[in-house]
């Protein structure tokens, strides 16, 4: 049996703090045995309190006075309420934000035009209780089926003075492939210089980043080349 521990007010238990003992709860069970179950008066981390099986409170299975699930389900409400369930229905509304936030992640295929560029996800929209509510209330429903999210400014991140929706054809004039690069006397914008030199578009602008010049950036040759 584990040894008793004889918490004192203030001590920091799971995710709350003990106040006192409370009176215990004993149990008959089917064996004829008895069991006996100590509670103590925590506070939550909100400034409420309440009582709870010590136990369950130092072993994290009660991590507050409630006002987490009652967030939780709150928040999962208001998803239904406006149409952006958990379900396997979701919205585009839904999909968009998980997409983004996907796409910003270290392990993420792409993360050389994300996470390597310091492109984040505000943590206004990225907090795990409310924050695809944050992102409807600050970004609206998409005006159309032809709508999705863009960055004003392709070199910062998610957040609400960043983000619009836009058609592809507004988009488009904000990619940075539509950046003008003068090399050998022509100038042309950085995809078509990309196709020139058999290069994807994301390698190109992956090495401009990274510092090279232009010319080592078209010239040299990727990795299945030298293979």
């Amino acid at each position: 049996m584990a040894n008793r521990i004889n918490y004192k007010h203030g001590d920091i238990v799971g995710n709350c703090t003990f106040l006192e003992d409370a009176e215990n709860i004993s149990y008959n069970l089917n064996n004829g045995k008895n069991i006996t179950f100590r509670r103590g008066k925590f506070k939550c981390f909100c400034g409420k309190e309440f009582i709870s099986m010590i136990t369950f409170v130092k072993n994290k299975k009660t991590k507050s006075c409630g006002c987490i699930k009652l967030k939780w389900a709150i928040g999962r409400k208001q998803h239904v309420k406006h149409g952006h369930s958990f379900t396997n229905k979701k919205s585009q509304e839904y999909r968009i934000w998980t997409g983004m936030k996907n796409r910003c992640k270290q392990n993420n295929i792409d993360r050389h035009l994300y996470f390597d560029k310091g492109i984040i996800v505000c943590e206004r929209w990225n907090n795990k209780i409310d924050g695809f509510q944050n992102f409807l209330k600050d970004m609206g429903n998409r005006p159309s089926d032809k709508h999705s999210m863009d960055r004003i400014d392709g070199n910062l991140g998610y957040y609400p003075e960043n983000c619009r929706w836009a058609t592809i054809k507004e988009q488009n004039g904000n990619k940075s492939s539509n950046v003008m690069i003068s090399y050998k006397g022509q100038i042309k914008c950085l995809e078509y210089w990309a196709k020139d030199h058999n290069l994807n578009r994301s390698t190109l602008e992956y090495r401009l980043w990274r510092g090279w010049d232009i010319e080592k950036a078209l010239e040299t040759p990727t990795y299945r080349e030298n293979s």
